[in-house]
This record gives structure tokens, sequence and C-alpha cells, in this order.
């Protein structure tokens, strides 16, 4: 006697949800990724202010000041020679001396460069440099094209002149300072050409300002799709959270390689330090951002773990005294919330979409970004009434 097998009708659409589930859970862990970037790009690289406390920071470190004393230093001496004035200056038989002197002449140079880029002036001079500058690039790069004349799309940099001058003078040769000056120009200053990357930079910026805006409420809208369409909401939240500590865990590795590669590029070993200290000053605000997620992330896997259909779960759930909430006057209550809001869903999102309209349609300025806002706001809100009167697993 053969035995029939079982028919499951909704197999196909079963297939589809797990499908549609991954593919949004994946697309908001990308969501995510995208935003903390972006908004350690809108919120530090972008934003005057917090921008400057963390230049105000580069020449606070010994590994930045001994760099920009050699590389002053490097640029004075190699715009003159050095050890033919020296030579020049000695007795025929004592011109043995010049190479010596030379390299006595340039570690005293150094260690000039040194006092005056660790002093307060100096510092002063930097927060005040940079400041502008990135104010005036911020002023450019967002400002409308037809606004921005040629004259302000100009170069943004630090000059390092005064500090060759003022070295050069008090080692007495102020001719060396100025010959320097008129010898070697722009290679004391280190800049970077708006003008020829302006179209660029705008886009980026305006790419950065608008997924600063929107990527939130997609990773949020995207995880709430994914929780809804799964057939276990504390197995998708549990794999969700899974997911974006590897992904975080990732990136901070890449952040690691990336900064080494860079490092090693260069040759000299004090520049090497130098750029190492400068990453680590201007990505500290990224990494802060992915260890508090990885700290949110990690919270959210042990919820979905102890409130999973787990039977470690469930009985650590009765140790806890949490199977009772349900017999209690919150459960009640909470249950018949429930059967309201499944009872009244359709009327909730109507409802909303019409306050929503109306809330548009009486604000005076709105952008697309702010339709689209808006929308993904009011899928949000509905996403989270079906999942909230959904039954657990």
């Amino acid at each position: 006697m053969t035995q029939k097998t079982k028919t499951h009708p909704h197999s196909a659409l079963d297939g589809w949800r797990i499908f549609g589930s991954t593919l949004f859970a994946t697309l908001a862990i990308i969501s995510l990724l995208g935003y903390l970037l972006t908004r350690w790009t809108h919120n530090y690289l972008l934003n005057t202010e917090k921008f400057t406390n963390i230049a105000s920071q580069l020449p606070k470190k010994p590994e930045v000041v001994a760099a920009l004393s050699k590389f002053s230093t490097q640029k004075l001496f190699e715009a003159i020679n050095a050890q033919a004035l020296i030579a020049d200056s000695l007795p025929d038989k004592a011109k043995f001396l010049a190479a010596p002197l030379a390299t006595q002449l340039q570690t005293t140079a150094t260690s000039l460069a040194t006092n005056i880029i660790s002093s307060e002036q100096f510092e002063t001079a930097w927060l005040f440099i940079v400041g502008n500058a990135h104010a005036e690039f911020i002023k450019v790069v967002t400002a409308p094209p037809l606004e921005v004349t040629n004259d302000q799309i100009s170069n943004v940099g630090l000059q390092l002149g005064d500090v060759i001058r003022n070295v050069a003078g008090q080692l007495g040769r102020e001719d060396i300072g100025m010959a320097a000056d008129q010898t070697i120009g722009n290679a004391t200053e280190v800049t970077i050409n708006l003008r020829s990357q302006i179209d660029l930079i705008r886009q980026a910026v305006a790419a950065v300002n608008y997924l600063y805006a929107i990527l939130p409420l997609v990773a949020l809208t995207l995880a709430l799709a994914a929780i809804w369409l799964s057939h276990h909401m504390s197995r998708a939240i549990l794999a969700m959270s899974i997911a974006g500590l590897l992904v975080v865990g990732l990136v901070m590795v890449a952040l690691k390689a990336a900064k080494s590669e860079f490092v090693m590029r260069l040759q000299d070993a004090t520049y090497q330090s130098a750029l190492a200290v400068s990453w680590d000053v201007i990505t500290e605000g990224l990494v802060r951002m992915f260890v508090v997620s990885a700290v949110i992330l990690f919270a959210t896997m042990l919820l979905a773990i102890l409130f999973g259909p787990y039977e470690f779960a469930g009985k650590l759930r009765k140790l806890m005294y949490l199977e009772k909430i349900g017999h209690t006057r919150f459960g009640e209550t909470f249950e018949k919330s429930r059967t309201f809001v499944k009872k009244y869903i359709l009327v909730a999102c109507v409802g909303a979409a019409a306050v929503a309209i109306a809330v548009l349609l009486i604000v005076q300025q709105i952008t697309w970004v702010t339709v689209i806002q808006t929308l993904l706001a009011w899928i949000s809100f509905c996403i989270l009434l079906a999942i909230y009167v959904k039954r657990p697993d």
C-alpha cells in the first residue's frame, strides 16, 4: 500500500517570505553600515566646529610635531646649500668641518622648529587657518554654482613658510629664510586644490547629506519588514543582530588594514608615526560609532535569545519569572491592546497617511527628502503595527 504524500499549498509562499525576509535583512544591514559612514562624514568631516576640534589635537601629538619639524627643516636645507655656505666662511684648513657643522646646524634647526610648532602661538595659528579654510571649503561646496566665483574656489592649505622663516631668523640667517621662501614657494604648503575637483566634491557632499537624512529610516523600514515577513520574529532579530555584529567587526578590521596600508606607503619612520597618530585621531569618531552600534546589536542579540523559542531560554525565563507576566494585569492589558490594534490596523494606517499628507500640505517649504522621510516613517509605522499584532514564536 502506497502512502500518499502530503501537499503543502503554502510552501511556495513560505519560500518567497523567507527570500523576502533575508533580502530585507541584508539591505537593512547595508543601510545601517552606510548610515554610520555618512553620519561620521556629515558630523565630523563636513562640520567646521567638530573638524577644527579634531585638527586641534594634532599639534599636541609628539609624532605630528616631529614630522612637521622634520618636513620644515628639510625644505629649508633643500632650498640652500648649507654645507657650501659654511665651507665658504671657514679657512681652507678647516673646510673639512663643513659637513659635520651642517649636520649639527640641521639638528639645531629641527629642535628650533619643534619648539615653534609646540608653542601656543603655532597652535592658535593652526586652528585659525584650519577653521577658516574648512569654513570656506563648506561654503564653496554647498553654495549654488552660480553664486560661487573662481576667486572663492581656491586652495585650502597650511603654510609652513612662517615656521621656516622663524627658524632661519633664530639661527641668525634671515637671508636663508627669505631665500628658502623664494626658492621652494608652495612646497611649504600642504594643500588641497578645490578648483580641479569642485564638481565632483559638490556631488559627493550632496550625496552625503541626502544619505544622512534618508538611510536611518531606510534601515529601520527594511529591518521591520524583515521581521514581519519572517516565520519566527525572534530568530529573524537574532540573525540580523549576529550579521550586523559580523559586518561591524569586518569593517573595523578593514579600517585597521587600511591604516597599515597608508602608513607603509611612507618610507620615513617619522612620517609613518605621524600618519598613524593622525589616522587614529581622525577616525576616532567613526570607531566610537561602530563600538556603540556593536553594543546595541549585542544587547539586541541577547534579548532575541532570551525571548526566543529555545528550551534553555524558556527555563531562563521561568527563573526570571518572565513567564508569569502574561497572567498579570499588564499581560491582560497587552493582549486586549493587540486585539484592538488588529481590529483597527487598517484605520490606523489610513489615518496616519492622512495626517502625514496634511502636515506636508501645511508646511510651507518641503523637499523631496522630507517627502521620502515621511513615506518611510509611515511605512515603518504600519509594519510596526503589523508586528505588534503578530503572534510571537
